[in-house]
């Protein structure tokens, strides 16, 4: 996949999360997925492995913050990774 598909499955997450709509994130990930997010215990934040860690992690999300929305300002691919900042 060359970068502009993978920025575009980047930007396909993103309208999932702001639409609250876990299968629509899920969807463009793999089932071995690793999801790093920047809120959490430990230094960088927390990390989720798998499909199934990734969806109670974002649904607790939606749960707790009820109006959380994502505005991307500088995201990037680097090989197999999204970067969003």
């Amino acid at each position: 996949m060359t970068d502009e598909g993978k920025l575009a499955a980047l930007q396909r997450v993103f309208g999932g999360f702001n639409a609250h709509d876990l299968d629509a994130i899920l969807v463009n990930f793999a089932e071995d997925c690793v999801f790093e997010s920047p809120r959490g215990p430990d230094p960088w934040g927390r990390r989720f492995v798998g499909k199934d860690e990734v969806r109670l992690g974002l649904g607790a999300r939606f749960t707790s913050i009820p109006n959380v929305c994502y505005r991307g300002e500088g995201d990037f691919v680097a090989g197999d990774r999204g970067v969003s900042e």
